[in-house]
């Protein structure tokens, strides 16, 4: 199943990553594939004190959340979007909406 651009969005935000670039399909305008960071904290030692440093690694995902390289195929399942969780709340809070109108 594809997303729209707000499912992906939030599910972005909440997780914490940043997304580039947004790849639609062409008719439906459903999103295809992102191109996005995700940051990851080192740890060096500077001058003998250890620091922690936030580098962010360029990823992409598919149209269901899969995160996978930015340059080949290798997947990255620690970092997958949860946009299924997401959809679900928001259809069952534009239910909740809908149910509260008609009362």
């Amino acid at each position: 199943m594809m997303y729209k651009t707000q499912i992906f969005d939030t599910a972005i935000k909440e997780s914490g990553y940043i997304a580039d670039k947004f790849k639609y399909t062409d008719k439906s305008r459903e999103v295809r594939k992102v191109d996005g960071q995700i940051p990851i904290v080192k740890i060096r030692i500077i001058n003998g004190v250890k620091k922690h440093i936030t580098e962010y690694k360029r990823v992409r995902w598919d149209a269901s959340g899969k995160c996978f390289s930015q340059r080949s195929n290798v997947r990255f399942r620690k970092w997958d979007l949860d946009v299924r969780g997401v959809y679900a709340r928001t259809q069952q809070d534009h239910q909740s909406f809908c149910n509260r109108v008609i009362l």
